[in-house]
């Protein structure tokens, strides 16, 4: 035998020259092929459908055939009717065993037998294999039957013929129409309830007697009167769960329609429904409005560990949506309500804006108090990082950061001319500018900006952002302009040529504002002692002072001096290629010099005056 055949399904022993699987090598003939049904628990043993029980090597195998039966009801009209089976083993190596096998027939009045197939004998053309056999058993009652005996009474038994090996039919025939005695008390000898059963009927008494129920036996006694203890814990301690339950859905039922009033009711308050119309107006998919049970999902509820920045304006977190999109959402911690529809104008702005070097706004959650913002993830960290925290700066050569400041550039020209209405950041600062993998400057944080009338070229507002990064002619007028950007941008490129922190106590208290240090540094002609190692060994002298002249100029004391970014963006660009090509260099730095040398000497002291005034004016503590 072949030792890779399996020889057990569950726990059954196949034993050679039974075998299963499809190697014929495993059994001697088909017909001991058996199959073995691993669906079932525990697996079964079939063999041509039929359970098999176990395998004698003796020369007999055991298997389960079905049992059939025919009942009728009360009326005595046939209900439910199975033959049994029909096994055909004509042409196989088995035979039924006639000294091991009994069929068996069980029920009052009941006439069963088997017979062969007239069909297999027509197609054979085998009448000699005609063959019928049976047994018939009665009884009066079913107390009448005896548990484990099959005399005749409730249960009969037949010998089947030796060699048979043709298919079986079985037959049932019920030998009576049940009469039922319980309808008529006449013809029933019961105390109280009578049962009517197959063939006769039984007594019983109701609940709370006790006895055989039949009048010529015990009858009935009434039982002992006795509190009823265990019903009554059972029944109240059923009336308390279903209390319990009914409570517990009927608070969890007021919850949820409890934070749905709130939901609809933050999010009429916060101007979803006038954001639903701008949105369904511009047909656009890029901007999603999204509900509360998202952004938690994404958040795991808001979980301390996906906190990535907190500031003022409200904490950001690290999101994944459904399709593994990783997003930044920002939840706000203050929010005007009397400012609602132009934040709503804002925020439908903000969604069509589209530029390489700005964070794209995704969408929005206002279902909750404060509108929930959600912005493309960037994942590199902040400019400001790499000046001032991670101890990057003196690794990004001069190449790099003019093109930092030249990507800075672009995105707040975008913001202030490109844009379908103007748009001023307000708090532009080295730790609103993000990084990507590529390092490609990506601006951020729009929490404070404002949007400005196509007509108006200022507008009045409460002073907001970042000290040292603030336009000093703001915070004396109140009046907001695109040059307070460029006063802002200006400082970040300081930061950028000389890795030095905005405000530092550290220096002198007229220098402790980094704009007013280096309008005294450019005064005293200092220029070299504040630039950064690596800037100072890239560049020539004349080439320094042409960089050094743009921020200088971006932070003229009076807007109007200053440049738009515009002007920015081409003076960068202009400053990249004198940087990139040296030998063409000297006439350009010239121009590039007397373009700005003016204007910085008629602004440079009083910048000083009144930095030196506002740097006097704020507390700062370690």
């Amino acid at each position: 035998m072949n030792p890779n055949c399996k020889t057990t399904c569950g726990k059954t022993s196949i034993p050679y020259p039974f075998g299963m699987g499809e190697d014929p090598t495993c059994f001697r003939h088909s017909m001991f092929n058996i199959t073995c049904d691993e669906s079932s628990k525990p697996p079964k043993a079939l063999l041509r459908g039929q359970e098999v029980l176990d395998i004698s090597l003796q020369g007999q195998l055991r298997i389960k055939f079905p049992i059939g039966w025919d009942c009728y009801s009360e009326s005595g009209i046939q209900t439910d009717y199975d033959p049994g089976f029909s096994f055909n083993i004509s042409g196989s190596p088995y035979t039924f065993s006639n000294t091991r096998n009994k069929f068996t027939a069980i029920g009052c009045d009941t006439q069963a037998y088997v017979k062969s197939n007239p069909y297999v004998e027509y197609f054979l053309k085998k009448r000699d294999h005609h063959f019928r056999f049976g047994c018939m058993s009665s009884c009066w009652s079913t107390t009448s039957v005896i548990n484990g005996s099959c005399t005749g009474i409730g249960c009969c038994q037949s010998v089947i013929p030796a060699d048979l090996k043709s298919s079986l039919l079985i037959s049932i025939f019920d030998g009576y129409a049940d009469i039922d005695e319980c309808k008529d008390e006449k013809t029933h000898n019961c105390k109280q309830m009578c049962i009517n059963m197959p063939g006769g009927y039984n007594c019983k008494c109701r609940e709370g007697y006790h006895g055989d129920g039949w009048n010529n036996g015990t009858g009935c006694t009434a039982d002992p009167k006795e509190f009823p203890l265990v019903k009554v814990i059972l029944g109240t301690g059923l009336s308390l769960l279903f209390l319990l339950t009914a409570s517990t859905w009927t608070y969890w039922f007021w919850r949820k329609r409890r934070s749905m009033k709130l939901k609809e009711k933050f999010f009429q308050q916060n101007g979803g429904l006038m954001l639903q119309q701008k949105i369904n107006t511009h047909r656009s998919d890029a901007f999603k409005i999204f509900t509360i049970e998202e952004l938690e999902r994404a958040t795991n509820n808001y979980d301390a560990s996906t906190i990535v920045g907190q500031g003022g304006f409200g904490i950001v977190y690290k999101g994944v949506l459904p399709n593994n999109r990783i997003v930044a959402i920002k939840k706000s911690k203050l929010v005007d309500a009397s400012q609602i529809d132009q934040f709503i104008n804002e925020l439908d702005i903000l969604s069509q804006v589209n530029h390489r070097n700005v964070v794209k706004l995704l969408g929005c959650c206002l279902e909750d108090q404060v509108p929930i913002l959600v912005y493309e993830f960037i994942s590199n960290g902040t400019l400001y990082h790499y000046i001032h925290e991670g101890g990057h700066l003196p690794s990004i050569s001069l190449k790099n950061r003019l093109r930092i400041a030249a990507e800075i550039a672009e995105a707040l020209a975008y913001l202030h001319s490109a844009a379908s209405m103007p748009i001023f950041h307000r708090d532009i600062k080295s730790a609103n500018i993000l990084l990507d993998n590529n390092f490609t400057v990506k601006v951020a944080d729009f929490g404070v900006s404002k949007l400005v009338p196509i007509d108006h070229t200022q507008i009045t507002t409460l002073v907001t952002g970042t000290w040292g990064y603030l336009d000093p002619e703001c915070l004396q007028t109140g009046k907001l302009t695109d040059k307070s950007d460029v006063y802002s941008f200006g400082v970040v490129l300081l930061e950028l040529l000389t890795g030095e922190k905005v405000v530092c106590l550290n220096r002198s208290h007229d220098d402790r504002n980094l704009a007013t240090y280096f309008v005294n540094v450019m005064k005293d002609n200092r220029l070299f002692q504040v630039l950064e190692e690596r800037v100072r060994s890239e560049a020539s002298e004349e080439q320094l002072m042409a960089i050094a002249q743009l921020p200088l100029r971006c932070l003229k004391l009076k807007g109007e001096k200053r440049p738009t970014m515009k002007e920015v963006v081409v003076d960068l660009q202009r400053l990249r290629g004198l940087h990139n090509q040296p030998s063409v260099h000297d006439q350009e730095t010239e121009r590039l010099l007397c373009e700005t040398s003016q204007d910085c000497t008629d602004d440079a002291g009083g910048h000083s005056s009144i930095g030196g005034h506002f740097d006097m004016s704020l507390t700062l503590s370690r």
